[in-house]
Formats: C-alpha cells, structure tokens, sequence
C-alpha cells in the first residue's frame, strides 16, 4: 500500500511511531501495537502503529510519522511511502524466554539490544526485558553477553598508546566529584584518561553536568581524539559519542520503575569503559547508610561480580570501598560542586578537606596501576603534582581544548537561606538524601546554580547558631519549594 506522509511535529524520544487512519488499518489488517515496514526511495525502517478515527488527526491514504522517523526515512510532508506488514520481533520470544526465568545466549542478548537501539521495542516490550531482567538476576556469563552486545551495538574509540586509564564510581553519594580532580593528575602524569560520563538521572548532578558549566563536554568521536591529543586526557558526557546506546534507553525505563538492577548496571558500567579502550579501571564502591551499597558484604559481593566481568573483557581493575555515609564534598548542584572543584586545583585552603583526600588517595592507586608510580608511593607523587599546579595547568589545558562554557554558568542562584544549629554538640548523622531532594527541587541540575552548600560535616563541633548547610535557587519559588515540606530537623543530628 502506499501512503502519503503527513508530518507530526512530535518528538517521541523512543520507538518510531506512525499513526493510520483506521480504514487504512483495517484494509491492511493491522492493530494497535503492531509493526509495519515503511520504505521510501533507498530508506526502509520499522514502526509501531497508533490509530486514529479523525480524519483532522490523519486522513485515510495518509500516514503521520513523527519527527525521528520522518528524518530517517527522508520524507517530506506529501511524499509517497510504501506499506509492509511484518511479523513481530524475535525479540518478543527472547523477552518472553527471560520472564519465564530461562538464561539468554550470547546471540539473543545481541538480538534484543540491536532491537533497543534500532527503536523497534515497543515501551511495554522493553519494560518486560528490564523487568524479566530485574526479577531473573543476570548471571555473571549473561552480563558479559549484555555488555558485548551494548557494546557491538554503538561505536568504539581505539588508542595506540597504552595503558587507557579509568576511573568510576558507582555513585548514590552527592558531592562525590572526585572525577575532575582525578583526570588532571592522571594526564599531567604523562597516562591517557579519555573520562566519559553520565548526567543526572535521580541526583541534583553528574559528573557531566557539573563540568558543563566549565568547559564544554558534548564532544563527539573526532574532537574527542583531538582533546586527548593535545593533553592525554578529556572529560566528556558519554551520551554525545553514542557509547553503548542501547543503555540510556534501558536507564529511561528504569527510572520511572524505580528499578536499580545489578547486572543491568554493572553492564551499563562496564560497557561504557570497554567501548572506550579503557585498559586499567579504578572502581570506587561507596559503602553505608547513605550509598547505594549498604553493608560490607553485599560491597564484596559486587566487587566479585565486576572483577569477573572485567577479567572476560581483558580489563585490569582496582576496586576499593569507600565511605557512604555523608556528601563527599562543600556542594551539590552543579555550580556549588564545581566550586569545590576548582578550590582543590587551586589549592585553595578553603577547599573541601575529604573531597580532596579522596581524589589524591584514587589518583594514586592509578598512578601506581600503571606503573608510574612505586607501590605505596602513589598518594605523594599525586599531592605533588597537584600542590605544584602541574594538575591546575592540565585542566586548564582540557578546559581550552575541550571549549571554555560561559562564566554565567558558575554563578550560584541569588536566592539563598540558611539552616542553623539548635544546640551545641557533634555532627553524628546526615540525611544526604533529603539534602539531594531538596537540591532538587530548588532548580538542580537543570539550573546550574541551584543546589546545597554544606557549612558542616559529620563529626565537627559545632555551636547553637552556627550554620549548618544553604539553599541556593535561580527564582524564589523554586527555593520556597525546595524547603516546604522537608523536616529540616531531620537533616542533621547534633549530639
């Protein structure tokens, strides 16, 4: 059958989705749900059909696609499309396979992820995977088989040099931003560090999203190389360089399911480091009340877990745990983390005292990782390079290389109010995840300058009247929101 294209200027931001008319539908016998192949001059994609009765939504012999598959098919409004009907996707028997509790091949893992990422799932067929693979635990022989495939399915960066350093966190910890310290050092050091990283999915920020208001990190392929060329190092946002796509659509789904699957996320983590070359991984696995990790066994256990997936895919890891049980640093938002950031690579004396600990503790395991550095030696030669600003050129270095971001982007939000204590005594417990909620809702990480600055941490002394932490918000009301319904006195005990 051939169909005139009506444009719909809607951005479905997962599978493609075409809408008939429902006489057309039911001359070609399709329904709700189903697929059909829609071909146009050398351009052929697949599609999932919506229908409609009004002829002002989409009249018969028309086809309304949507934004992503018009472009991809390359036709204009008005132009002629051929019709195919076309069974369902064999990825509907894997996905069906897996809920029933069976393990998955190598081969149907590959299947459903080039599916993924060739939008052809519908949203409940991808929610059925990544439930079927949340309920069914992924062995340690399947992650490796969801890794290569994510891996296969997206592009690859290749080095001549080696060692290909890299660093992670597993994260649930606000203020963790040990990366940006960490790379500088690395690459002054002489090693290549080509650090992608993620933005905020449930946290105030990410990595990238701080970053961004530095220095420009949507770099693709081609730049990125260039970058490192220049100062052995970059720090990007991975979702510009179509690494392992088919995991940003299984973290969208995730999300609103409130899913945190281990499997699922170790192959997130690790096919990100393999599609990149990493060679030698430093993982931080935080670990308390606060972190995604609670106790110290269920740490030794996912430690196990990603030391054998790393052996299959010939990487050389670290792993380390580390304390989850307050924010890492001053900041959380982007701007607030940034300035704690810059502070420590300028050895400003004000600077967060963990945070930087932290970050020159894992840039010298790495320095030692790759032999630069003898064993116990480490964390000197990194507070060398750091205190002699070798690590401050460096990033400045990155920072030019990569693109500097407009100055207005590290100025923290004009509104602002402050907590203070009600009684003298220590800093036992802090509640970081209020602390993230409220950053949240003050504009964070959508407004660079919103977010939480915290005066206190965990064990100081602190006075009745003394400041404990400040809001920060880019409007009023967003900073009335974020500290309306929040039991303030929950955030920090003082004994």
């Amino acid at each position: 059958m051939l169909l005139r294209v009506k444009r719909l200027d809607i951005h479905t931001g997962g599978p493609f989705i075409s809408i008939l008319h429902a006489r057309d539908a039911e001359q070609l016998d399709v329904h709700y749900g189903d697929r059909i192949l829609i071909s146009h001059n050398n351009h052929k994609e697949i599609a999932v059909v919506d229908i409609t009765h009004h002829k002002k939504t989409v009249q018969p012999g028309s086809i309304g696609l949507m934004e992503e598959l018009q472009a991809k098919l390359n036709a204009r409004h008005g132009a002629k499309v051929r019709i195919s009907i076309i069974p369902h996707a064999e990825s509907t028997i894997i996905i069906g396979k897996k809920m029933a509790g069976r393990r998955l091949s190598s081969q149907e893992f590959l299947t459903v992820v080039q599916e993924i990422v060739r939008n052809r799932l519908t949203e409940a067929e991808l929610a059925a995977f990544v439930t079927a693979c949340f309920i069914h635990e992924l062995s340690d022989d399947e992650v490796v088989s969801l890794c290569k495939a994510m891996v296969l399915t997206g592009e690859r960066i290749t080095f001549r040099r080696r060692p290909v350093m890299d660093v992670h966190c597993i994260g649930g910890i606000p203020g963790n931003r040990t990366t940006p310290i960490i790379v500088p050092i690395i690459a002054a050091a002489g090693l290549l560090i080509p650090k992608t990283s993620s933005r905020a999915i449930t946290s105030p920020s990410g990595t990238a999203d701080t970053l961004e208001t530095i220095m420009d990190v949507s770099l693709g392929i081609n730049r990125l190389k260039k970058a490192i060329e220049k100062t052995n190092g970059a720090m990007v946002w991975g979702g510009a360089l179509n690494l392992a796509p088919a995991d940003d659509r299984i973290i969208r789904i995730e999300h609103p399911l409130n899913i945190d699957a281990e499997g699922q996320m170790i192959a997130s983590v690790m096919a990100k480091k393999y599609a990149v070359g990493s060679t030698h991984l430093l993982l931080d696995i935080p670990v308390g009340g606060m972190a995604k990790v609670k106790s110290p066994s269920a740490a030794l256990r996912l430690k196990r877990r990603f030391e054998y997936v790393g052996r299959r895919l010939g990487i050389k890891m670290r792993i380390i745990f580390t304390e989850g049980e307050e924010p890492i640093g001053n900041g959380i938002g982007p701007a607030l983390e940034a300035q704690d950031i810059l502070k420590i690579m300028k050895n400003d004396k004000t600077a967060p005292v963990y945070l930087k600990e932290k970050s020159l503790k894992m840039a010298g395991i790495m320095l030692e990782m790759a032999g630069k550095a003898k064993i116990g030696s480490g964390y000197k030669m990194a507070a060398e390079i750091l205190s002699s600003g070798r690590a401050l050129k460096k990033f400045n270095q990155m920072v030019e290389a990569q693109g500097r971001a407009p100055k207005s982007r590290l100025k923290i939000g004009k509104y602002k109010t402050t907590i203070f204590s009600k009684r003298n005594g220590k800093v036992s417990w802090i509640n970081a995840r209020i602390l993230s909620q409220i950053a949240k809702a003050a504009g964070a990480p959508k407004d660079y300058g919103a977010g939480v600055y915290l005066h206190q941490h965990l064990k100081d002394m602190v006075q009745k009247g003394q400041p404990l932490f400040t809001v920060y918000a880019e409007n009023s009301e967003k900073l009335k929101h974020s500290i309306a319904n929040e039991q303030l006195d929950l955030i920090f005990r003082i004994t």
